[in-house]
């Protein structure tokens, strides 16, 4: 009797230990990668909405970032829930998610949402942002989330001269100019022209050459206003409103 008892006791530790919390959410397809993991790599991590045809919604998606200090909590119950991967196509009801998410996806007040879960690094929000940008009402808007995101992707860097150009020295500068995916738009340029000649380089370059002097280098995320201007460049295979990154040294 004694074993009976005991063997019922140890049955019911292993079944509580086994089973799992119910998820608050309801898997109507399955992704991949799993959203910690993507994490992990630099990968932004957005919830797209889906209308009622199933299509997403022509809005920029927020995007949770593992550099975002403001939404680590978010990020910690996130991880913390039923396994996410990048890819799921779920629906829930935000009430039954913790606050924090809540309030990082915007959801509060809102009811039940069907949601596809992006997991993205640059090529995913080159292909993203193409699509929103055809989709918006308002393309210049587009534009500045598309351009933001690739700047969180692909951060700006600069890279400092140990002396900067004086007025009237010679510069020289190589610019390399990428689309958002990362493919070169025609040849390397290279340009001379001496500190001071005002109108020498696009918008976006005018800060760097500013601040350069022999040595210097930079990655510069601009939006199409900044670079080419907004309208479409067959010539390069450009669409309107897409911006673009310049890798430029000085000499």
């Amino acid at each position: 009797m004694k074993r009976g008892v005991i063997l019922a006791l140890l049955t019911g530790t292993l079944v509580g230990c086994v089973r799992k919390e119910a998820p608050p959410w309801r898997w109507l397809e399955l992704g991949s990668t799993s959203v910690s993991e993507a994490l992990a790599q630099g990968k932004g991590i957005a919830a797209e909405v889906q209308d009622s045809a199933g299509t997403d919604r022509a809005v920029w998606p927020y995007i949770l970032w593992a550099s975002d200090t403001a939404t680590q909590i978010a990020q910690r119950e996130l991880l913390g829930l039923p396994s996410l991967s990048c890819g799921d196509l779920i629906r829930l009801h935000p009430e039954n998610l913790p606050l924090s998410i809540r309030q990082a996806f915007r959801w509060e007040g809102v009811d039940s949402l069907t949601v596809r879960w992006r997991c993205l690094g640059r090529n995913e929000i080159a292909r993203m942002g193409a699509v929103h940008l055809s989709r918006s009402p308002s393309p210049e808007a587009a534009e500045h989330s598309w351009w933001q995101a690739l700047k969180r992707s692909s951060p700006d860097f600069f890279e400092p001269p140990a002396q900067r150009f004086a007025q009237g020295d010679p510069i020289r500068l190589s610019i390399v100019t990428l689309r958002p995916d990362g493919s070169m738009i025609g040849d390397t340029v290279k340009i001379a022209f001496f500190e001071g000649e005002p109108d020498q380089v696009v918008p976006a370059l005018a800060p760097f050459v500013s601040l350069a002097g022999p040595g210097a280098s930079a990655h510069i995320w601009s939006t199409s206003d900044g670079a080419f201007g907004s309208q479409a460049h067959l010539e390069w295979g450009l669409p309107a409103h897409t911006p673009v990154q310049f890798a430029v040294e000085a000499y």
